[in-house]
């Protein structure tokens, strides 16, 4: 309640004012309401500070709440390239484990000789004897 209803002439004061600003009839002193006590100023809080604040006490606990990052590993350098010879090597041992699996495939085998006998086939009469 913000207000004050003046008992002698109705003016609606404000609650800080003592007296009746149309009357000057005092607005809290024995009146027909005299069992009601003076009523409370209001209380001003600053709520934008009081925001503020707390945005600060929460940021500061955020930051002294994460954990700490290690700091990165040196590392002793670029890693040494495989030379030619190795790498020759390498590709040696794929090609001979192809070659060894197309040989060893049966339908290869079988495509082999179909192709070998269709071939056989298409000679020239004079070639075959």
């Amino acid at each position: 309640m913000s207000r004050a209803k003046c008992t002698k002439c109705g003016l609606v004061n404000s609650i800080g004012d003592e007296a009746c600003r149309r009357c000057g009839v005092n607005l809290y002193e024995a009146s027909p309401t005299a069992g009601k006590a003076k009523p409370r100023a209001e209380i001003n809080i600053p709520f934008g500070k009081i925001a503020i604040a707390a945005a600060v006490v929460f940021g500061i606990y955020y930051y002294t709440s994460l954990p700490a990052t290690p700091a990165p590993v040196p590392q002793a350098g670029p890693k040494p390239q495989p030379s030619l010879s190795l790498r020759d090597e390498h590709q040696q041992r794929q090609t001979g484990a192809y070659k060894n699996a197309l040989q060893d495939n049966p339908s290869f085998k079988a495509s082999d000789q179909r192709l070998a006998e269709a071939q056989k086939l298409m000679q020239p009469a004079d070639q075959k004897k």
